[in-house]
Formats: structure tokens, sequence, C-alpha cells
């Protein structure tokens, strides 16, 4: 054999190599209650808006497994059928998600990520908020018009009290989990589509988030998107001093 060819089949070889090891790529498997081969959609988080990356499909009993490429660390959504669970995957990881297909966000456990671990914190706090806002509601909607008066004012204080709780808890994920991609998820959390850590009023919540990226991640994309927001955040504030 010429020592031409030898190197062409070597570095052929590498590259197939290089395909079909796991370096850049994680698993997801588990079992969803409530499922005969549904369908469940993998999508990933982008600056603007969600791309959709893989569907799978799982068996008649609810067993689903996929192995996915995972070309920078991001966050993911995995879609069900009424709602959706957010992933942060590492390269390498095993992942295995149990729930409900029906109602997957209330139900679902997560093993094998310690990030994806981190984003279900951060799910059933939401969870527990969007209960206690549909029971005030239920409150108001049942009220008399001889309690209206004092029942709206002790809706009025609970709704700032869980407000200012969530924000707390925000906050504090933040402080404790510098670095994270997933503290993006907890700097944009809305409640009724309100912001709960405002870009103005809390820039220096946003500039924390964006030191810890940059130290860990600083080529991602998910920095470079909150280093231009900051950036418009700032110049924003500097054209308006009363900010």
């Amino acid at each position: 054999m010429k020592k031409t060819n030898f190197w062409i089949i070597a570095a052929v070889l590498c590259i197939v190599s290089a395909c079909s090891d796991n370096t850049h790529t994680y698993q997801l498997s588990g079992k969803l209650e409530n499922c005969n081969e549904c369908t469940v959609y993998l999508m990933e988080m982008q600056d603007a808006g969600v791309k959709a990356l893989d569907t799978v499909v799982a068996d008649k009993k609810g067993n689903f497994k996929a192995k996915e490429v995972l070309n920078e660390e991001s966050i993911f959504i995995l879609q069900a059928k009424n709602d959706y669970i957010m992933l942060c995957p590492k390269a390498k990881e095993k992942i295995k998600i149990n729930g409900n297909y029906t109602d997957l966000a209330s139900t679902y456990s997560v093993q094998g990520s310690d990030e994806s671990s981190k984003l279900k914190l951060l799910n059933d706090k939401q969870i527990m908020t969007r209960v206690a806002l549909k029971n005030m509601s239920e409150q108001l909607a049942m009220m008399n018009i001889d309690d209206g008066p004092q029942i709206r004012k002790s809706i009025a204080e609970k709704y700032k009290l869980l407000r200012q709780t969530q924000r707390e808890f925000l906050i504090n994920y933040i402080n404790t989990n510098e670095g994270s991609l997933t503290t993006l998820v907890a700097l944009y959390r809305n409640m009724e589509n309100s912001p709960l850590i405002d870009p103005i009023k809390d820039f220096d919540i946003y500039v924390k988030v964006l030191k810890g990226l940059e130290k860990k991640y600083p080529d991602n994309k998910n920095t470079e998107n909150l280093k231009r927001l900051v950036a418009d955040i700032q110049s924003a504030k500097q054209n308006n001093p009363a900010n």
C-alpha cells in the first residue's frame, strides 16, 4: 500500500469515528402515562423563539427513547400534549423523564441531568404560583356584593405577597446558580405577562447573570444574546436617566 493511500484511509477512519462517538450527544428516555404511541416534540429555545429539532414517538406503553446531537449547551423544550417542560442537557448525559402525557409539567420527574433538575425547581415554583393565581381568580368569581370590597382588598394583598415571594425566589436562585444557563429562565420569568425581574430597575441582576455566563460559556450563543440585550438596556438607561 502506498504511503499516501494509508494517510487518506486513516483520515477517513478518524472522521467516521468522530461522527459515531458520544462526545456531542445525549440520550432521552422515559415513560409517559396516558400515552399510546403518543408524540413528543423536542425544540430549542432561541432568541427569536423556538426551533424544532426532533419528533419522538413512544410505544404503546408510553416508553420512548432518543439520541440527540448537542452542538452547544442550551435550553431545550420537550412538548407533550397540553404543556411542556424545559431541559438543559450536557454531552454524554442519559436523561430519564417520567410523567403524565396529558399533564407533563405538573407530574414529571427527571434524572441524569443536574441542570435539568434545576429547571424542575423553577417549573415547580411556577406551577405553585399558577395554582395560587387560579384560587384568587375563583375567589373573585364567587364573592357576593356585600363582601366584594373586603375580598378584593384581601386578594390584592395576597397577590402582592405572591409576586414578592416569587421574585425573591428567582433572585436567590440566580445568586446560588451563577454561571448556569438555567439562570436565564429565572431572569426572564413573568407573572401574568409582567416581568418579575425588571430589565431597567433590576439592571444589576441582568449584569450579574451575564458575568456568570461570560465566565463559564463565553462563546455560547445564549451568552451573546444576553450581552446584546444588556447593551441595549444600558443604552436605554443612558437615554432616559429618569429610569
